[in-house]
């Protein structure tokens, strides 16, 4: 959903039936908050923050969460996007001595070119 202003926020969340004996459901839920500006003359450039956090994703106790920043310019006259995203991943597998693989970080530039 998208304000005139440019201010923009989204809201997901889903859940996965599984008919694994014993297994509970996967979850989630995601939220982003935006803001959409004509900051360059080129096109127009987006800022997003995002945060998901997910349960039970491949057994029961497996949880993890992300977070993240995204910065994407357009370039309309060549139907292009340049985009760089940053995301922050931990997960904890509590199935095996409560195992936590904790702060990866990634970092990606995107292009997208529009034919």
């Amino acid at each position: 959903m998208r304000h005139d202003s440019g201010l923009n926020a989204s809201f997901h969340v889903g859940e996965i039936d599984s008919e694994t004996v014993g297994r509970k459901h996967q979850n989630f839920w995601a939220a982003s908050v935006g803001y959409q500006a004509k900051v360059f003359k080129v096109g127009g450039t987006n800022m997003r923050a995002v945060y998901n956090q997910s349960r039970h994703i491949s057994a029961n106790g497996d949880d993890g969460q992300s977070w993240g920043i995204d910065v994407m310019q357009n370039f309309d006259a060549i139907g292009a996007t340049l985009a760089l995203v940053y995301r922050n991943y931990d997960y904890e597998n509590r199935r095996q001595l409560h195992t936590s693989i904790d702060s990866i970080d990634v970092i990606g530039l995107q292009a997208a070119f529009n034919f």
